[in-house]
């Protein structure tokens, strides 16, 4: 049953027959109800849901890194529908069933900004630090252009975000890993994001050891 809230000429809540009514932004909006069908999904479209669900676990923790990286790819589309639709193919490998993430491809912002020079990353007692050559006075790039680290932990599910006070001039940016998490390897991807504009940086990826 569906809720009327402005009034009877007004947008509704809820399904009323075959309509389903919503409101998003304070806009509201009816679609078709879908149609379940009886029949059995086939193994193509099993493997399907299985690459969307590998694909799904893997993008949510990272929405706000994609609100900030993709900003440009948007279009009115949410940040991690971008996502998704640049990881589907190319993000995703293996055989069905065994869908696995190749991290390698996984990219977390992409744009024009011209980003670090001489960009190196290392690890010391756990501490993942990455440092790179001052470039601000090359071609009017801004000092103060935004820097972000996304450490991926994939062993145990965990992303770290670093990143909004540390800029371009800064020269470095760091992370340390708790101790009581295992020793493994991990993903880190660094990108700026510009001060004065929109533009952002193509992300940089790097395998590491803790």
């Amino acid at each position: 049953m569906g809720k009327i809230i402005q009034g009877i000429l007004g947008g509704f809540i809820g399904k009323v027959g075959t309509v389903v009514g919503s409101v998003r932004d304070g806009k509201a909006y009816m679609r078709s109800a879908g149609y379940r069908s009886g029949k059995k999904a086939t193994e193509g479209q099993l493997n399907q849901r299985r690459k969307f669900g590998v694909l799904k676990r893997l993008i949510s923790p990272l929405t706000p890194v994609f609100a900030i990286g993709f900003r440009n790819l948007c279009n009115g589309s949410k940040p991690q529908n971008v996502a998704f639709g640049i990881l589907y193919s190319s993000g995703v490998v293996g055989e069905a069933p065994d869908f696995v993430v190749d991290y390698s491809k996984l990219v977390v912002s992409d744009g024009s900004l011209i980003s670090f020079n001489n960009l190196q990353v290392s690890v010391v007692s756990r501490t993942i630090k990455a440092v790179w050559s001052d470039n601000s006075d090359v071609d009017g790039l801004d000092p103060d252009d935004q820097v972000y680290m996304v450490v991926l932990l994939h062993e145990v599910d965990l992303v770290y975000i670093i990143g909004g006070d540390v800029v371009r001039s800064s020269g470095s940016i760091s992370y340390t890993v708790h101790e009581l998490l295992p020793a493994q390897k991990a993903h880190v991807y660094l990108f700026m994001a510009a001060a004065a504009s929109t533009k952002v940086s193509k992300s940089a990826h790097f395998e590491v050891s803790l």
